[in-house]
């Protein structure tokens, strides 16, 4: 599940938490993340347990027979069984529609322990409402899908964590067959699978083999998901990723090879770009991503490998990773996002413009967790919540599909919660919500059909018109996320059916108008009598990219290189922070590991950033085995030499006989004094800091802050915190006639008394803000000079959205100097903070 961390997705894994930009910071970024924690999962189930009491104080309760009884044929008589426990002999149920219009009441004598409830229903979605006892549960009447299963559309199951019985999981599992769906998302220990070295236990408490088997029965395929390696494959307990790379990959293979029959894919890690990959760069988890590649190749599995998984939308973590050969290593790359649906487009467009790297691949995007959560401590959501989280996650759906995605799985089957949010789209009794309901149907809707453009409708109530054909016959998803209650378009066309979102039969209007109630239409038509139809949209675009990606990922190489750095370097998501007095020897080591079976000589090469060529070095490796290699470097040089602050490094070992090579490429974040960035930037502006009355309060509701000034130059922040999110941001408001165009960025100097991640965000007239996802120096105790470029914010994702999606120097009208603290006391003190110019 997510965990509530206080990092910098400021949340996601599942998505933004709290009412300001910080609080999002706080929980989005490390929210976005179904974590692979056992004991996250025993919390979780008591959390469940405690969601109802009034549910478990009810003079009679319902228990289904099944769970697949809650998905109907439409139009056909169908009878749904429950046992019952209390005194009650009678019962009433209504039956209710999805914008909740009573379509039908119930009165049922208990007989013999149990209730029957006759149905014949039209296509769409219900719920019914028992009294007494008030239970509800959730009806879709459409019919089972026939034909191909497109694995487009698929779901975070998640079974693994948040559905341990038995009965439940099997049928759960025969609904994502009924429903269309080929392709689910699970969660694997690797500890609790192989807990030592050589040790193996393919069931554990959470029947892993199992629950696989049980897809592999009803013909769904599973991309796997871990996070967390065991610690016999590290030398260092403090380390995020595996060590000891040959007896990883002999644990992959050994994996490979028992699930070779039930896994589409496997993705590399969950989310590394954010507190799951230790706040490391991508060059950290890169050899994860080799020595699995190798070790599945080896088992013979026909799995394919996906890697990335980011959690948000961070450039310099993307082009590390690209940089570090993630294209070569891979069949596909996935991210999440819960942004909303209008914000698709631009979203999938900027992986792809990330991705799109000058001699490198164009690979597939899976885009593996995307959900729209609804407020826990209920069983099921308010309708109104219910329909939002259905609205969005389809349209969404649609986008992707549009876009050219691979493959869109929807957040997250089971009922599960996550702090104030749920993002289920079942019910805590385990029958269908609205979401899962409007899912089912756009499966049925577009399955194994092609994105062919936009129809333009001149009406601003409809955002999108989204044009699907299967040869001449089409789909036109109309898409108005404002609409209420008796909202429509305008139509001249012909019309051969319309569909709401849950797939109940819809009528043209008396004036030849589309409804759409619901935020979404499914209009029917013939391809050729669409007017108007573009195909020359962005997603048109996106899609003719997707289109031209390769299929199959590279041979893998057994070479893997690993970087080796000093304990007194701070590893961060940008790189490596090298202290002043390391610059003049910078002992760089790499680790060569060979991962065949048989012994390979390899030339190790290394280069810097100002064409620098270190002596390469020959090795003769055994079978499995692993050298260390070190240079002894003087950064100070070649900073002098490009005028930079950083001194990137790119390593190289070709294996000898052999075309296929591996690399290593990773960014020295070279800390020098204040005086050396002013000389450097020496029209730099020096912003007033000691003006407390400029400065807006801004901590988490748990938090208390308290500003002041030291020895009358310095701005000193002194925080404590209850539980929970440990957060605070002050801004700085901006001179209304600061001129930020023609700057680079931003220096500040600074200390942090107590662990913490310290952050700088600048806001927007707008409201966008853009941070740092990565803490800008160590917390320490000791003071620090940071150059901050532009170029190294991310937009936050629980600010409002930018419309252009890019930072705009002459709209900054705040800058927050702040951290997300480890401890419940901190102090932050800055002595300068400049806008950064050169002459």
């Amino acid at each position: 599940m997510r965990k509530n961390e206080t990092n910098g997705r400021p949340h996601s894994k599942l998505m933004s938490h709290g009412n300001s930009a910080q609080s999002g910071v706080v929980l989005l970024v490390l929210g976005n993340a179904l974590c692979c924690s056992i004991g996250s999962a025993d919390a979780q189930i008591k959390m469940v347990a405690q969601v109802a009491p009034a549910l478990q104080e009810a003079p009679m309760t319902l228990e289904p027979l099944n769970r697949t009884q809650f998905f109907l044929r439409p139009n056909e008589n169908e009878t749904l069984k429950w046992k019952v426990q209390g005194t009650a002999t009678k019962v009433s149920c209504e039956v209710r529609d999805y914008h909740d219009a009573v379509v039908a009441s119930h009165e049922l004598e208990v007989k013999g322990g149990e209730v029957q409830l006759p149905l014949r229903l039209a296509a769409g979605f219900y719920e019914l409402r028992f009294q007494p006892g008030g239970q509800r549960y959730g009806v879709v009447a459409l019919a089972p899908h026939q034909g191909a299963v497109d694995k487009f559309f698929a779901i975070d199951a998640a079974l693994s964590w948040l559905e341990t019985r038995t009965e439940m999981r099997a049928d759960l599992v025969a609904l994502l067959k009924r429903s269309g769906i080929g392709l689910v998302r699970e969660r694997l220990s690797w500890g609790a699978v192989n807990p030592k070295e050589g040790q193996w236990d393919w069931e554990t408490n959470r029947n892993f083999d199992a629950l696989r088997q049980e897809y592999t029965r009803n013909g769904v395929q599973i991309l796997e998901l871990f996070h967390g390696a065991p610690e016999w494959t590290k030398l260092n307990s403090a380390s995020t990723y595996p060590e000891q790379l040959g007896k990883t990959k002999a644990s992959w293979q050994a994996m490979g090879k028992q699930w070779k029959n039930v896994w589409n894919a496997l993705e590399v890690w969950n989310e590394p770009d954010i507190s799951f990959g230790g706040e490391e760069p991508a060059d950290q988890y890169l050899p994860l991503v080799k020595t699995i590649n190798y070790g599945l190749s080896e088992s013979g599995s026909s799995a394919l490998v996906g890697g990335g998984v980011f959690a948000y939308f961070n450039p310099n973590y993307i082009q590390g990773a690209v940089k570090n050969g993630l294209l070569d290593q891979v069949d596909f790359v996935s991210f999440h996002t819960y942004a909303k649906a209008p914000s698709m487009e631009q979203i999938i467009g900027d992986y792809r413009r990330a991705l799109m790297v000058k001699g490198q691949p164009v690979v597939p995007l899976w885009l593996t967790e995307s959900g729209q959560p609804w407020k826990s401590g209920q069983e099921r959501p308010t309708i109104a919540e219910d329909s939002t989280s259905a609205l969005d996650i389809t349209m969404k759906a649609v986008e992707a599909r549009a876009c050219g995605i691979a493959s869109y799985f929807a957040f997250v089957y089971p009922f599960y919660v996550e702090g104030a949010h749920n993002f289920g789209m079942m019910g805590q009794e385990v029958s269908p919500l609205r979401s899962m309901a409007a899912y089912t149907q756009v499966i049925a809707e577009l399955s194994n059909s092609q994105y062919v453009g936009d129809l333009d409708l001149k009406t601003t109530a409809v955002q999108r018109a989204r044009v699907f054909a299967k040869g001449d016959d089409a789909v036109v998803v109309l898409y108005a996320e404002n609409a209420k209650m008796g909202s429509s378009v305008a139509w001249t066309g012909d019309v051969t059916s319309l569909r709401g979102i849950d797939g109940r039969q819809l009528k043209r209007l008396a004036n030849g108008g589309i409804p759409v109630d619901d935020g979404l239409t499914y209009v029917h038509a013939s391809l050729k009598s669409l007017a108007g139809l573009s195909r020359q949209t962005i997603a048109a675009q996106l899609s003719a990219t997707a289109k031209s990606a390769r299929t199959k990922r590279p041979a893998a190489s057994a070479i893997v290189l690993q970087p080796v750095l000093p304990k007194s370097v701070l590893a961060t998501k940008q790189g490596y922070k090298v202290a002043p007095g390391d610059l003049a020897t910078f002992p760089f080591k790499v680790r060569v590991n060979n991962l065949a079976s048989t012994a390979k000589q390899v030339t190790v090469q290394c280069t810097l950033n100002d064409g620098t060529a270190l002596p390469a070095r020959s090795l003769q490796l055994a079978a499995e085995a692993t050298e260390e290699v070190q240079w002894d470097v003087d950064l100070v040089q070649t900073l002098q030499k490009t005028g930079a602050e950083t001194v990137d490094v790119e390593v190289t070992g070709k294996e000898q006989g052999s075309a296929i090579g591996s690399s290593l490429a990773l960014t020295l974040l070279c800390e020098r004094d204040l005086e050396a960035y002013l000389k450097n930037y020496s029209s730099s502006t020096k912003l007033e800091i000691t003006d407390l009355t400029r400065w807006k309060r801004n901590i988490t509701p748990i938090g208390e802050m308290k500003m002041s000034v030291v020895d009358g130059k310095n701005w000193q922040l002194f925080s404590t915190y209850k539980p929970g999110d440990r957060w605070v941001y002050p801004e700085l408001q901006m001179p209304a006639n600061l001129d930020f165009k023609g700057s680079q960025g931003i220096i500040v100097r600074a200390r942090a008394m107590a662990s913490a991640v310290v952050r700088l965000m600048v806001k927007e007239r707008n409201g966008s803000t853009y941070f740092t996802p990565f803490s800008l120096m160590p917390a320490d105790g000791g003071w620090h000079a940071v150059l901050l470029k532009w170029g190294d914010l991310a937009a936050l994702p629980s600010a409002p959205p930018d419309p252009n999606g890019q930072l705009d120097l002459d709209e900054i009208v705040s800058i927050s100097v702040g951290m997300n603290s480890k401890t419940d006391e901190n102090t932050l003190e800055v002595s300068d903070l400049y806008v950064a110019r050169n002459p």
